[in-house]
């Protein structure tokens, strides 16, 4: 891969995850605001808590996955500051380009990536058991 190619993913990584940390911390505010607004009560009735706490629930959530694809980047940018971005970490194949337009902080190739999905399933059974 070109070093130009670096350099743009680089950048597209890094405008990707300042978006998702804004947004992350726009969703732990607006939990916080209604968490207050629950201790103060606010006069809503028991289907208002119910739909808030939905609410809630759904914003942890995208939270959870927002944290866990900020992660997914920061592993990216080290591959690409170890020169290691677009190489599968299974095989060591390169990574076609268009999967990694589609997912840029892709570890694995495609091939492998099926792989991988096929045999996750098997290890949540098993809390100690990592792939």
């Amino acid at each position: 891969m070109s070093p130009e190619t670096h350099r743009w993913f680089r950048k597209s990584l890094i405008q990707r995850r300042k978006e998702l940390a804004d947004n992350s911390q726009h969703l732990v505010r607006a939990l916080q605001t209604s968490k207050l607004q629950h201790a103060i009560g606010s006069g809503r009735d028991a289907a208002d808590f119910a739909v808030a706490n939905h609410d809630e629930h759904l914003s942890g959530k995208r939270i959870t996955y927002q944290t866990r694809i900020i992660r997914e980047i920061d592993d990216a940018l080290k591959r690409i500051d170890e020169g290691t971005f677009g190489c599968c970490e299974d095989c060591g194949d390169s990574i076609l380009h268009d999967r990694l337009l589609a997912v840029p902080f892709a570890k694995f190739c495609t091939d492998c990536q099926e792989i991988q999905e096929r045999v996750r399933p098997l290890h949540r059974d098993h809390p100690g058991m990592s792939i």
